[in-house]
């Protein structure tokens, strides 16, 4: 038997196993650079930045009523934020930033928003009423005297803004697209007076109380407004002051201007309602927001302090 086991390999297989460790060593090689290029490109994301922000001022619900006047509003946003660094410029010994930097900033954050209507002194006609009793038609007219109302909104707010940053200073330019999650109005106290008059017997009606007829001093419930989803421009500079090598704290202002109409297509309504009923006479006149009534346009703008308190990430 012939026993070939000590023989030394034949140039084929000599060969055959050179190929193969060059195979396995380009392989080594492939690998190892997109391991390189991986770590590379997880240190380049992994610099960014996490943040809690409080922001107050001016912070209103923009209006020109066609009666009386509006007054802007105070209010204020709270929220969170994070920072994606383009590049990264820091030392990483002391987190210094070395060069300007770019960024995206986004986040969320919730906002309010006020106004508030003074003045109206308003006369509206409300025809073809039937009457309760008989079924006549009888026209409604019906006089506001200094009737006032306060608005408010509240709005969730997504950024997405440009980073320049160059510390110790900083600037944010871009958009926030705002979406409502509550807005009411509150009406003040007013004087209503309520006239019938009924065509058919060219005759008018002024004092029957029990009727919702004469003169009332009353305060209306709260009400909603109709309000939707808003774009608007943003823009934030300031300066930020290192605390250690990863913490962080911005003191910047703030501008956001509304660049779509907030109030809702189709939203209009009439300025009093009239619901009569025999249990509560009287307790059917109400009044609609301002803005629904006497306006057709609703920006938003908001501008004040912001401060925000960061940790950078490496």
């Amino acid at each position: 038997m012939n026993d070939n086991t000590d023989l030394p390999p034949s140039p084929q297989e000599r060969g055959g196993g050179e190929v193969s460790k060059r195979k396995n060593m380009k392989k080594i090689i492939i690998i190892t650079f997109i391991a390189a290029m991986s770590s590379h490109y997880v240190s380049a994301q992994a610099d960014h930045e996490m943040s809690l922000n409080l922001g107050g001022g001016l912070s209103s619900l923009l209006y020109t009523p066609a009666k009386g006047s509006s007054n802007l509003g105070v209010g204020g946003e709270v929220g969170l934020g994070y920072i994606l660094f383009l590049d990264n410029a820091s030392a990483a010994e002391t987190g210094t930033v070395v060069r300007a930097q770019w960024g995206i900033h986004t986040g969320l954050g919730i906002a309010l928003y006020g106004a508030r209507a003074d003045a109206i002194n308003e006369s509206t006609v409300q025809k073809g009423i039937p009457d309760s009793d008989n079924g006549d038609l009888f026209d409604l007219h019906t006089t506001l005297k200094d009737y006032k109302e306060t608005q408010s909104a509240i709005y969730l707010n997504i950024p997405l803004m440009a980073l320049y940053d160059m510390e110790p200073f900083y600037f944010l330019a871009g958009f926030k697209f705002g979406i409502p999650i509550s807005a009411k109005y509150k009406p003040g106290n007013a004087t209503f007076t309520n006239e019938a008059y009924y065509p058919k017997y060219k005759n008018s009606l002024t004092g029957q109380e029990f009727a919702g007829l004469g003169k009332f001093e009353r305060k209306n419930p709260d009400g909603n407004i109709d309000l939707g989803f808003t774009t608007m421009l943003s823009i934030e500079a300031g300066f930020k002051q290192r605390i250690n090598w990863k913490h962080y704290i911005y003191v910047g202002v703030y501008f956001d201007y509304g660049l779509n109409n907030s109030l809702k297509k189709g939203s209009q309504q009439e300025f009093v309602n009239y619901k009569y009923s025999v249990e509560d006479p009287t307790g059917g006149f109400t009044t609609n927001s301002v803005m629904s009534s006497f306006c057709d346009k609703t920006n938003i703008i908001a501008a004040g302090l912001k401060l925000r308190l960061a940790m950078r990430m490496y």
